[in-house]
This record gives C-alpha cells, sequence and structure tokens, in this order.
C-alpha cells in the first residue's frame, strides 16, 4: 500500500500493529510480517506492506468480516493514496 505523506513511519507502524495485535483473538490466524517498503529495484509506489497467513480459506474469511479487522481496515483506507484502491490484496492459495 502507499501512505498518504502526512502520515509518519510512526503511524504507520502503528496501524499495521494493530493488524498485528488481532492474531491472539483470531482462530487460524497464523502470523504476519509488515514493514516499509525498501523497493530496491525501485518499481514501486507502495511505501509499505504486510502479509498474513491463514490456516485456511475459512479463517481468512472470519478475519474479513471480524467488527475489529473492519475497524483497523477503516483507518488504513483513510490513510492509503487512492482509499481502498490504494491497497493491492492477494489472496494467495499456497499448495
Amino acid at each position: 500500500m502507499q501512505f498518504k505523506p502526512q502520515y509518519s513511519a510512526a503511524e504507520r507502524h502503528a496501524i499495521l500493529q494493530q493488524l498485528a495485535d488481532l492474531k491472539p483473538i483470531m482462530t487460524g490466524f497464523l502470523s504476519i510480517e509488515f514493514g516499509e517498503n525498501l523497493d530496491c529495484e525501485n518499481k514501486s509506489d507502495c511505501n509499505a506492506g504486510f502479509v498474513i497467513d491463514f490456516a485456511s480459506e475459512a479463517d481468512l474469511q472470519n478475519y474479513a468480516n471480524h467488527p475489529e479487522h473492519q475497524k483497523i481496515g477503516s483507518q488504513l483506507v483513510e490513510m492509503s493514496v487512492g482509499g481502498a484502491d490504494g491497497i493491492m490484496v492477494f489472496d494467495l492459495a499456497i499448495e
């Protein structure tokens, strides 16, 4: 995602940490990694990102529908250049 320029690194970290804080309360939320985009190849407008692993598609759906996730998601949308369209999402099925 690309955070709007008015948000500091600390503010960006804090909102992503809120996502990480959901892990203990969500079944099947296995892990999360997040951080600033180093963009070593200079190929992206995104300045941060996160990856969350879930045990199953059902667990992903529960996360997506959870009120706490939706609250944090609304804040991420507000903080993102382009709103919801500025957040690139991939839901991968790993085999």
